[in-house]
């Protein structure tokens, strides 16, 4: 049997009831089927369900922070919990000007909104317009040149380039900027008559600017064209007669106003011709227009030579500086005539004076003898009446000797007065020849009478450049190169040798022949023994004669030289630090070369043997040319 109790509802009493309908005593199979509907009780926020009044519930993970509050209400901006999306809720403080935004994000420099600490935002990333990127408002020296400044140096210094107002300093800005060269600055008060000019200069005396405002106190000022001569003097004053300056208009000023004194009242020199002799006169006849006598028309005393022919002092004639023994006015200011000693050109050939006459060299009306005429004169040393000058007595009447200008018997040339050393000719008339004994100038460089080398003169008469070796040693530290040459110099002059010496040494950034002149007449010892016959054979090692003497001429022994060359005629590399150290360090080492040899020893002994740069050696001294 089946039993299905639907309506009503149950209750507990009625469930108990079937339970007593039903009975324990009944051991027949009864199926029974209960329905029970409780009625629930009234809905809750936070049950997960949606009831009136609810924006929302998640049940369990309703709260702050949530999607949905505990109050089942959305997480809304505004509502003072930070909710998923949002960065920040301050609640009714939220604001575009608060640290948490209208829209609930926080409020940061670049995003448009002035927040706190913010003293602007431009909402760009532009740093020099009026608000910076760190949000901080433009301002004068910030270091930061912004609309509308000119300039920003980042300091409050008016004196510089940029001044405390963010403009560039300029000449009139009432602030004296010495950098931009100017010396004053008054403002607005700058003026061109002023202390201080339109240019910021200092007005002073002679700038050509009238300097009567302020303090100045100037009544002229014609720049350069003050002072002696101008009508303003050079204390910016107008000149005046007898300020002691000479003004415009003024001959004279001798800071008076007296006569008598060369220089009168009105400032007009004392004139020649006022019959009064004033300073500097000689004299003054009031310039009677007598040229003769002892008054010339300049207020001088007439003298010999001044131009003026003075009958009344003695002159028959005066030309001035033309007044000569050669001319037709002598210099005693007399005409000219045969007999007074003086040979007028032009008009005389001769003039002895008394001396002229028959028996004299001159004649009595002052014509010379005439040479060929058979007749022996004064002045002639033969006079054989013709004109052969090869027939013992010369065309001119003299006897035949070298440099009379005609090659004689016995003579090879002659080209009279004017031969000589210079020339080809001899002054024995015999053509110029290397070994003649006769140095022959510009040609030759030397001439010792013989055609022999060795005798510092060669036998081409060209000079081989001397060499010695130091009597005088030294450490490494020479002075470098110069130094080393100047060593060399003090002992050629200390010998009397002359010339211009250097030292034969190498360093890595120096080779020998960049600073040792070439020779192409060779290479000889003081002494005369030649060396080598050019650089190129030094290079090579085969030398005629070791340069074994030193500067005196004494031979020496063998001797170690500083040279700081390889055999190969490169550097070595032991130079005592390009020859400035004197032993700084054991290691410290200068290459050297042998006195007495004559091959590749003479510069470089190897390596094995530099000596050390705290040791003493000597040095190769080269002849140069003159500088």
């Amino acid at each position: 049997m089946s039993l299905k109790i639907v309506p009503p509802p149950l209750t507990i009493s009625s469930l108990a009831l079937a339970t007593l309908l039903l009975g324990p005593a009944c051991d027949s199979a009864v199926e029974i089927t209960v329905h029970v509907e409780v009625p629930a009780a009234p809905g809750v926020c936070g049950d997960g369900a949606l009831q009136p009044g609810e924006q929302c519930d998640d049940d369990i993970d309703n709260g702050p922070g949530a999607r949905c509050l505990a109050s089942c209400m959305l997480n809304v901006c505004g509502d003072g919990d930070v909710g998923p999306e949002e960065a920040c809720d301050d609640g009714a403080g939220n604001g575009d000007e608060a640290a948490c935004k209208l829209d609930c994000t926080f409020n940061v420099c670049g995003d448009g909104m002035v927040g706190p600490m913010e003293g602007c935002d431009d909402a760009n990333e532009v740093d020099d317009d009026a608000c910076s990127n760190e949000c901080v408002a433009a301002s004068c020296g910030d270091g930061v040149v912004q609309a509308p400044e000119v300039c920003d140096d980042g300091d409050d210094d008016d004196t510089d380039a940029c001044t405390s107002a963010c403009v560039a300093a300029a000449c009139g800005d009432g602030v004296v900027q010495p950098d931009n060269g100017e010396g004053c600055d008054d403002g607005e008060d700058n003026a061109e008559n002023g202390d201080c000019t339109l240019s910021c200069e200092p007005a002073a005396c002679g700038d050509g600017r009238l300097h009567d405002a302020g303090s100045g106190a100037e009544a002229c000022d014609y720049g350069p064209e003050n002072g002696t001569g101008s009508a303003c003097s050079g204390e910016c004053k107008f000149n005046v007669c007898g300020d002691g300056y000479v003004g415009e208009g003024e001959a004279c000023d001798d800071g008076n106003t007296l006569d008598g004194d060369g220089c009168v009242a009105d400032c007009t020199l004392e004139t020649c011709g006022n019959g009064e002799v004033d300073a500097g006169e000689q004299c003054d006849d009031g310039k009677d227009g007598d040229w003769l006598d002892e008054c010339t028309e300049w207020c001088t005393s007439p003298s010999c030579g001044d131009g003026l022919a003075s009958w009344g002092v003695g002159e028959a004639c005066d030309v001035g500086p033309n007044n000569e023994e050669l001319g037709a006015c002598t210099p005693a200011c007399q005409m000219a005539y045969c007999g007074d000693g003086y040979l007028w050109i032009g008009a005389e050939a001769c003039d002895e004076g008394e001396n002229n006459g028959p028996e004299g060299a001159c004649a009595s009306d002052c014509t010379l003898p005439d040479c060929g005429d058979g007749v022996l004169d004064p002045l002639e040393e033969c006079d054989d009446a013709d004109d052969d000058d090869f027939d013992g007595c010369t065309a001119r009447c003299r006897l035949p000797v070298c440099g009379d200008g005609i090659a004689q018997a016995g003579e090879e040339c002659d080209w009279g007065p004017y031969g000589g050393n210079w020339l080809e000719c001899t002054q024995s008339c015999q053509f110029a020849a290397c070994g003649d004994g006769v140095l022959w100038l510009d040609e030759e460089a030397c001439d010792d009478g013989n055609t022999l080398d060795g005798d510092l003169c060669n036998a081409d008469c060209t000079v081989p450049r001397r060499v010695f070796v130091t009597s005088a040693t030294y450490t490494g530290d020479l002075g470098g190169i110069e130094g080393a040459a100047a060593k060399c110099q003090e002992r050629a002059d200390a010998a009397g040798l002359g010339g211009v010496w250097r030292a034969w040494l190498a360093t890595p950034t120096t080779a020998v022949w960049q600073h040792i002149d070439d020779s192409q007449a060779g290479y000889a010892r003081v002494d005369g023994a030649d060396v080598a016959g050019s650089m190129y054979e030094l290079f090579q090692g085969t030398l005629a004669a070791p340069i074994a003497v030193d500067e005196w001429g004494t031979p020496l022994g063998q001797f170690a030289v500083w040279t700081g060359m390889n055999a190969n005629l490169t550097a070595a590399t032991e130079h005592c630090a390009s020859w400035t150290d004197a032993g700084s360090t054991p290691t410290a080492k200068g290459r050297v070369g042998r006195t007495t040899a004559t091959d590749s020893r003479w510069v470089d002994e190897g390596a094995a043997k530099a000596a050390s740069c705290a040791s003493k050696r000597r040095l190769y001294c080269f002849e140069q040319l003159e500088e």
